[in-house]
């Protein structure tokens, strides 16, 4: 038996899921039909919904937990919105991680909180009910909280997260095999291990962990690279076409063997992008908008090699790289940025709204220099967030629900950098540690241990409480009973 195999809160009976059937309820539309590209459904619906289509995952890993860290805190703080007067601040934030409707923090306790969207069992908190504010993620047994986190991961509907002693516990929609237990039952309501190759023990030597629409990989102490689940666009990067419930070593470029020498990773919408050691970064997978960066748009089955701006050799001194909607970033060792793909909604940020085959420089302004001082980039499925050495946050791209966090109404799309504005009045936000993005909502951690969200919030993704869209920052709130 796989050791994942045992989950008392796990749903055998259904072969439809039930978050594939409510796609049908979508009744409102925040954006025209698309024609030409698949959008997010996230931007489809206005409502209580579980969307089928898109986008992109997080995966996050807070720093080492210092002797004596405190615990969980609360901050009994308000403002004058209603949804806040009955849920205190949540505090003691190490890091987060953006779903499509959901949301979770990592906390200085090492457990882990989630909020929003929880049909599928997303949350983890034993339930399939939403909660627009912080719960606690059960255990395996679903006894008591999940502890020892040291990183998260949120894709479409699942989520995933790295324990202390190297191994992975992953939870929610299992349809295409995304929680790595050797099986595709339709959901799990607590975390459950994720089992090796072989599916006889758990799988061991993680360091990270990144979550795909429908896929998940996992980046090994060897600097090798396992990913399992959907592989209808070649998201497992193995050469092969089939879907797999177990994890599956992702090839070489060459193939012939594993790919190696990987020091981070990232799974975007339906491909996934990682840095080597040579300061280089590979792409594989759908490539329909030029998302591989290779100038090309076959898809891949195996990883490519990133080109740089003329195309003639190997994107270098890359960073970090982040993989997006139909798009990539790579934030460079300069503290500048390259994005390429699709670039509809301004997302590569070079303040036009074309597609790019090859890596284009993230200007702060059209025509004028890069954007500088990138400490942390994240692409997410129309829009990109870059933290800056001042600690402010600015984004670009999609605004339809008003994710970049400038203050203005939702729409229209922003091609050029523009800094989040504060949670109220005109100034920029500041003391931003980290960033988050999404399908349409984004979210921070603030210095002092704070979680905000802003942008699509319908079904309770940005934890204030409130299931309603926001174009300015929120605070994070506890849920309470």
């Amino acid at each position: 038996m796989s050791p994942a195999a045992h989950d008392d809160a796990c749903h055998h009976t259904n072969p439809i899921p039930e978050i594939e059937r409510s796609a049908a309820t979508m009744t409102s539309t925040l954006h025209p039909a698309d024609s030409r590209r698949r959008r997010p459904a996230v931007l489809h619906t206005v409502v209580t919904i579980v969307a089928v289509l898109a986008t992109v995952a997080s995966v996050v890993t807070g720093p080492a937990d210092p002797a004596g860290a405190r615990a969980e805190a609360v901050d009994a703080t308000t403002s004058a919105s209603p949804e806040a007067a009955l849920r205190p601040v949540l505090t003691g934030v190490r890091a987060v991680a953006t779903g499509s409707f959901h949301s979770c923090a990592l906390m200085a306790t090492r457990r882990v909180r989630c909020w929003g969207h929880n049909e599928a069992g997303t949350l983890g908190d034993g339930t399939r009910t939403g909660r627009p504010a912080a719960v606690l993620v059960r255990n395996t047994m679903g006894t008591g909280p999940l502890t020892g986190v040291t990183a998260i991961a949120a894709g479409l509907l699942h989520t995933c997260a790295l324990l202390t002693n190297q191994e992975l516990r992953c939870w929610g929609d299992n349809t295409y095999g995304q929680l790595g237990r050797g099986s595709t039952e339709v959901r799990a309501l607590v975390p459950g291990a994720v089992a090796n190759e072989s599916g006889e023990s758990r799988l061991q030597g993680v360091t990270q962990v990144t979550a795909g629409e429908r896929t998940t990989c996992a980046r090994l102490v060897s600097g090798q690279v396992r990913c399992w689940g959907d592989n209808l666009d070649h998201e497992l990067g193995n050469g092969g076409t089939s879907p797999s419930s177990l994890p599956t070593p992702v090839s070489s470029v060459i193939g012939g063997g594993p790919l190696t020498g990987v020091t981070q990773v990232d799974s975007g919408d339906r491909h996934t992008c990682a840095r080597l050691a040579t300061g280089r970064a590979v792409c594989w997978g759908a490539n329909d908008d030029g998302m591989l960066g290779d100038g090309t748009t076959p898809v891949r089955t195996r990883p490519v090699e990133v080109v740089n701006g003329g195309g003639i050799g190997p994107l270098t001194g890359v960073r970090r790289v982040t993989a997006g909607g139909r798009f990539s970033c790579a934030e460079l060792v300069n503290g500048t940025a390259r994005c390429w793909g699709d670039g509809r909604y301004g997302e590569i940020g070079d303040g036009q709204t074309a597609d790019r085959l090859l890596p284009t420089i993230v200007r702060r302004r059209p025509g004028g220099g890069p954007l500088r001082g990138i400490t942390q980039l994240q692409a997410g499925y129309g829009h990109a967030c870059a933290r800056l050495t001042n600690g402010q946050a600015w984004c670009w791209g999609d605004n339809s629900a008003g994710q970049l966090g400038n203050g203005i109404p939702a729409g229209p799309d922003v091609a050029s950098p523009r800094p989040v504005r504060n949670v109220t009045g005109p100034t920029a936000l500041t003391r931003v540690a980290q960033v988050r993005t999404s399908a349409s909502h984004t979210c921070v951690v603030l210095a002092g241990g704070r979680a905000l969200c802003w942008g699509y919030g319908v079904d309770g993704q940005l934890g204030n409480g409130a299931r309603s869209t926001r174009n300015r920052p929120v605070a994070v709130r506890l849920a309470v009973a």
